[in-house]
């Protein structure tokens, strides 16, 4: 489906991002990254805005810092779930960045820019509110 992206923090720099450079740097705990396999294929509505034509979907923000061993890992502030239920699905994913980090790892992860509006694709699944998603047990 064709969405707008939408950044939650203005100052952050949107960016279509091929996942697969970014996969080996996800920060490992308990919380993350979740089991793609045991992720329902569905969206909770609480991530779009469906009162504009081509629903506007706010994208996730991660960061890219050095552990306590010194290695790089990415984290998220915001919307971890949303992003791995796109990951499970498509290769190219749209992410927001406080800044563009200059390590070689994100920058070859870039596919583009994005600009808050711009028309992207997500995997066409269902939309439910986040009440029918606890009905159903998701």
């Amino acid at each position: 489906m064709k969405v707008k992206i939408h950044k939650r923090c203005d100052d952050d720099v949107a960016v279509l991002v091929d996942w697969w450079h970014l996969e080996p740097y996800w920060h490992k705990s308990e919380f993350a990254p979740v089991d793609r396999n045991k992720l329902a294929d569905a969206y909770c509505g609480l991530w779009f805005d469906k009162s504009k034509p081509f629903h506007s979907f706010t994208i996730g923000e991660i960061y890219f810092s050095q552990n306590e061993q010194g290695e790089y890992e990415i984290s998220f502030t915001n919307g971890r779930h949303r992003t791995n239920l796109i990951i499970k699905h498509q290769q190219f994913i749209p992410v927001a960045m406080e800044e563009v980090y200059d390590h070689p790892v994100i920058q070859a992860s870039i596919v583009r820019r994005l600009e808050e509006g711009d028309l992207i694709d997500i995997p066409d699944l269902p939309i439910y509110s986040i009440t029918k998603m606890r009905e159903m047990g998701l």
